[in-house]
């Protein structure tokens, strides 16, 4: 019996340690759920928090762009506010998805790509200059400027006055809310209209006037422009080109001969070594809407007399305006020009197909013509290659070009480079 005596002992201390030990465990089990949960909280009401910041940042900014109400005006606008101003003023959210803290971490990851001159990480919430705010401008519409070289950037190309560039010199001049937005505002009718990258390799300068179809229009999203446009695209089959892509949507011969006349579209125009233009697409689209809808829903494809007399005007407005058009490139650039034909985007198989293959043959007719009128102008014939092609080369009930078809858009354009030898 004295020999089993240390045998219990030892049994029961360890029963003993064993009943304490399980006792502790679960006691600092149910601590670690009890702290893994509050720390859990705590991150989910900081990433609340941290939304409702970021709301707090950009609320003065949609307010300032959609009512334009702007909030405390005269307070001093940040470099971060100011990029996220500027982008969401060209309708340009970063595709590029936001995993920081930082509330403009997207921005400034998107902003890379176009290497805009910004401050580094801690400074970003400082109160911009106006030189450096200017420097940014410059930046998105390709050009390469700092210092009073920006400020004069600016003002040539008239998107400040006089008054203004005399106050933007003073060193260290801040900008405030109501500047910035002034500012952008005016940079958004007398710019351009999609942000453009620097030259910094030195290669071909293509200058591309167009349209929505130049902006590859919906490719990716139906209310959106795209990289795939055929400028853009040539640009990335030919590590030779830069391509500065001038084109708005829904622009009009019209508007386009108004934009000729900004110094900022002079001077691409000025330095480019080739330009594309393809343009009219929209006079026709304007004036023939409510034939075209009739087209879509196959509700009898036959344009009324009053139709018929406003796509006929248009016709004549895209011819009249595409002399004048070359006209005032000249004035700027002996630049070989590559002119567009337009292309049917009804299908063959579509009653309405024959109808605007007539108006379009009158008006690329008239394109031909032109580019056998005056030296170093190229027509380049789109319209016979998207024929009979309609249902593989333009989006279903649009009128714009698929990716196949700015494909063919784009390989034509560089064919005819190559036997220009450009």
């Amino acid at each position: 019996m004295r020999k089993k005596i240390p045998i219990i002992i030892l049994a029961i201390l360890t029963l003993t340690t064993l009943f304490l030990g399980n006792l502790y465990f679960n006691k600092h089990l149910e601590e670690k759920k009890a702290f893994s949960s509050e720390h859990y909280n705590k991150l989910i009401t900081s990433s609340i928090d941290e939304d409702s910041k970021n709301q707090k940042k950009v609320k003065w900014i949609n307010n300032a762009l959609i009512n334009q109400v702007i909030e405390k005006p005269n307070k001093e606008i940040t470099e971060s506010e100011f990029l996220v101003l500027l982008y969401k003023a060209y309708n340009k959210e970063p595709s590029i998805a936001n995993t920081s803290k930082f509330w403009a971490a997207g921005y400034y990851k998107n902003a890379s790509l176009y290497k805009l001159p910004l401050l580094k990480d801690k400074q970003r919430e400082n109160s911009i200059t106006v030189i450096h705010a200017a420097e940014i401008i410059a930046a998105i519409q390709g050009e390469n400027e700092s210092g009073d070289e920006a400020i004069k950037y600016m003002y040539n190309n008239d998107y400040i006055n006089m008054t203004q560039y005399n106050m933007a010199v003073k060193p260290y001049n801040k900008l405030t809310r109501v500047q910035a937005v002034s500012i952008i505002n005016t940079l958004l009718k007398k710019g351009y209209f999609l942000f453009q990258k620097i030259n910094t390799n030195n290669k071909k300068e293509i200058v591309a006037l167009g349209d929505s179809i130049s902006m590859g229009w919906g490719i990716t999203d139906s209310t959106k422009p795209s990289n795939y446009g055929f400028p853009d695209l040539i640009g990335k089959m030919n590590d030779i080109y830069h391509i500065y892509n001038l084109s708005a949507r829904g622009l009009l011969t019209k508007n386009l001969l108004e934009h000729l006349k900004t110094p900022s579209f002079q001077l691409k125009i000025k330095k480019a070594e080739v330009i594309f233009v393809n343009i009219g697409s929209g006079d026709l689209l304007q004036s023939s809407q409510v034939y075209l809808e009739k087209v879509r829903d196959k509700n009898g494809a036959s344009p009324s007399l009053s139709q018929i007399t406003g796509i006929n005007s248009a016709k004549n407005d895209v011819e009249n305006n595409i002399d004048k058009i070359v006209l005032s490139l000249r004035q700027y650039s002996n630049a070989p020009i590559l002119l567009f034909s337009l292309y049917n985007p009804i299908p063959k198989d579509v009653t309405g197909n024959t109808f605007a293959s007539n108006i379009l043959e009158d008006i690329n007719k008239h394109f031909k013509n032109l580019t056998e009128k005056y030296d170093s102008i190229y027509y380049i014939d789109s319209y016979n290659e998207f024929k009979g092609k309609e249902n593989i080369y333009v989006i279903n009930s649009d009128i714009h070009p698929t990716y196949e078809g700015q494909k063919v858009l784009a390989r034509l354009g560089i064919n005819k480079l190559k036997s220009l030898g450009l």
